[in-house]
């Protein structure tokens, strides 16, 4: 079975600072929090509307993400190159990486998160008119399947955010 994968995923844990942890993980889990407080996450066809809309969003993120990696892998230019060789203070097994393998890393990690999440989306509702989760697990998942869309929006924001400062810094 192919699990690399989760090579990146670990990799990307391993960059995670405080900052960003409260950005794209605490954020997310307080919106799920503050909706499962207010009672909007116990209608169910609220769910079904935001995995339907979910699925075309992500997938048009999916294909942005690939684009943007393919970009920088197959892109050349003083901006890519200089990134290449600044070093961050980020250590992955002991070294610290360079600013472009961060980059890498932060896009790989959100294109995995993308197709987990469309693939999750698509076996929802097969899994559930086989196994007839109860309220208590729909709503688990459901949770967990809105808490996932707003890191994978919020990892977004600031890949792109990083992209656009990469692209368009001046030389000097």
């Amino acid at each position: 079975m192919y699990l690399e994968f989760f090579l990146i995923i670990v990799d990307y844990f391993k960059t995670l600072n405080r900052k960003i942890f409260i950005y794209e993980w605490l954020f997310p889990f307080i919106v799920i929090f503050f909706c499962i407080y207010i009672g909007c996450i116990l209608d169910f066809g609220v769910f079904i509307s935001f995995k339907d809309s979910a699925i075309n969003v992500i997938g048009v993120l999916l294909g942005f993400s690939i684009a943007v990696i393919t970009i920088i892998t197959t892109g050349s230019g003083p901006n890519i190159e200089q990134i290449k060789n600044h070093e961050t203070s980020v250590t992955i097994n002991n070294r610290k990486i360079s600013l472009y393998k961060l980059f890498l890393i932060n896009f790989t990690y959100s294109v995995i998160l993308e197709v987990i999440l469309i693939i999750s989306c698509l076996l929802m509702p097969l899994l559930n008119k086989i196994f007839l989760f109860s309220f208590s697990i729909k709503l688990i998942m459901y949770s967990i399947m809105v808490f996932i869309v707003f890191h994978i929006l919020l990892l977004t924001l600031r890949n792109i955010t990083d992209f656009y400062l990469i692209i368009s810094k001046e030389n000097n």
